[in-house]
């Protein structure tokens, strides 16, 4: 299982923003796993590897790399 990020937006005025994170074994149950959480009410839902996204600026939050 990996974690995966959570990305969403209400609107397309708003910045994709992460919105939490999801634990799953692969992309798809990633995806079912994030709807059911975060719900269907955006225009926009996005999820991507925890472990793709690189650090470019900031020190890493409690329990993060």
């Amino acid at each position: 299982m990996a974690d995966h990020l959570v990305f969403a937006r209400a609107d397309f005025e708003e910045s994709l923003t992460c919105v939490g994170s999801v634990e799953a074994a692969g992309a798809e149950a990633a995806g079912a796993a994030a709807l059911q959480r975060y719900g269907d009410g955006w225009i926009e839902l996005r999820i991507a590897p925890a472990d793709r996204v690189h650090r470019v600026l900031g020190e890493p939050s409690p329990g993060r790399p």
